[in-house]
């Protein structure tokens, strides 16, 4: 019973936060205890760490940021394909103060990007439609410039 539980432990927004303030060490060690595998390492315009859960179309991702681009401020991304753990996670959102701040425009029709803030955060949500119109959910998290 407890290896369910724990293999289904989902992300919260305040693991999100948690996970700002961690460097790789302990971001692998409370990822890995959620259930998530290593998947890949980015040094280059993207310096980052990824983890995985799951198999197929259901598939999350959890990656830790040190650096986007010419940005070096932490950020952290999740992408899910659940439907209801987006929606939890939307849920809290509202529940910790965060705002619609306004919608991104991109050329890419299959992506809807919409940015929530609150004091000290910000928060990009994505929609997006594979080819095979598949939908998954991610949410960048990191402080506010």
């Amino acid at each position: 019973m407890l290896i369910s539980t724990f293999c289904n432990a989902q992300i919260t927004l305040n693991d999100m936060k948690s996970i700002l303030k961690m460097d790789y060490d302990s971001f692998e060690t409370f990822v890995m205890n959620k259930g998530f595998i290593f998947d890949s390492r980015q040094k280059d315009d993207f310096e980052s760490v990824s983890y995985v859960k799951g198999l197929g179309e259901n598939k999350k991702y959890i990656t830790l940021y040190k650096r986007m681009l010419n940005n070096y401020k932490k950020s952290v991304n999740y992408q899910t394909p659940n439907e209801s753990e987006y929606l939890s996670l939307k849920k809290q959102m509202k529940e910790q103060g965060f705002y619609f701040f306004e919608t991104y425009e991109n050329n890419d029709e299959n992506v809807f990007t919409k940015i929530y803030r609150n004091k000290i955060y910000e928060l990009r949500v994505y929609s997006i439609k594979n080819k095979y119109n598949n939908v998954t959910y991610e949410i960048g998290f990191d402080f506010i410039k």
